[in-house]
């Protein structure tokens, strides 16, 4: 699990343009690896770094970008391309760069994917127009997508049916908040109109 085996290390900018890097932090055997803007270019008076899950952020970006190099009409709105040579090129070449994705190859994505821009409501990946047999593209590919979900919260889970405790004791005044709102549950259920 080092730091160097990141898939998107060295591609990515947060919303500010400051590099993003990898990183980790250990929680008792536990590791969970992290991009996140590099601390020395996140300083005081500036918008807040920004950081995600490794895996998740990975996983991602090549789930999405294989849905665009099996969608052609995406590619060819993209690249502008409309000469059935180049289509067909492209095409290929998306095809070939697709099955390298899903072999876990990270060098293909490297090779594909010049930069990965994070913004506050989406990502914007800049394809590099050689890897896909585009010519004569000054401006280059850029696909945008959204930002991957987020993973729920997990909370410390409380429990109010007594196991685990030494006593069987239970709270009277808890036990009858509970019935009553068992009782308002099931009567505005009777009745949604109310």
């Amino acid at each position: 699990n080092s730091r160097q085996d990141a898939l998107l290390k060295g591609m990515l900018t947060d919303p500010s343009g400051r590099a993003m890097v990898p990183t980790f932090t250990c929680k008792g055997p536990r590791r969970y690896r992290y991009y996140e803007t590099r601390r020395d270019l996140a300083v005081r008076g500036e918008p807040a770094g920004t950081r995600f899950a490794m895996r998740q952020l990975d996983r991602h970006i090549v789930e999405q970008l294989q849905l665009l190099l099996a969608d052609e009409h995406q590619l060819r709105r993209l690249s502008d391309v409309t000469d059935g040579a180049g289509l067909k090129r492209m095409f290929t070449k998306a095809s070939t760069w697709s099955a390298k994705a899903e072999a876990g190859q990270a060098e293909a994505l490297a090779d594909l994917v010049k930069s990965i821009s994070v913004a506050s409501d989406h990502i914007e990946l800049a394809i590099e127009p050689a890897a896909l047999g585009i010519e004569n593209s000054e401006e280059g590919v850029r696909y945008r997508i959204g930002l991957p979900a987020k993973l729920p919260f997990r909370e410390a889970k409380i429990r109010i049916d007594g196991q685990g405790d030494d006593t069987n004791d239970r709270d009277p005044s808890l036990v009858r908040l509970l019935e009553d709102a068992a009782e308002v549950r099931a009567m505005v259920m009777a009745s949604p109109w109310i």
